[in-house]
């Protein structure tokens, strides 16, 4: 189950960085250093999180649900 979600975490994500690259290259100056800056806080979060989640998923099984739904509210 966590290894299906975590599949279709990364292939819904794929999608997503271009629309967020041009959205930020529409909006901003995007410099070598701020888009590696981008790259870097996101991989920050993608190390961090399976720890977190790890720690909370034998008390609470739907913590990963819980985090797509927080994922979802926070993009859209």
């Amino acid at each position: 189950m966590v290894y299906s979600a975590t599949i279709l975490l990364g292939y819904g994500y794929s999608a997503m960085w271009p629309a967020i690259i041009a959205f930020t290259e529409r909006h901003l100056k995007l410099t070598d250093r701020a888009s590696s800056l981008l790259f870097f806080a996101s991989q920050l979060v993608t190390f961090i999180l399976p720890f977190m989640v790890g720690s909370h998923l034998t008390t609470n099984p739907l913590v990963l649900l819980i985090y797509e739904g927080i994922s979802i509210a926070t993009y859209i």
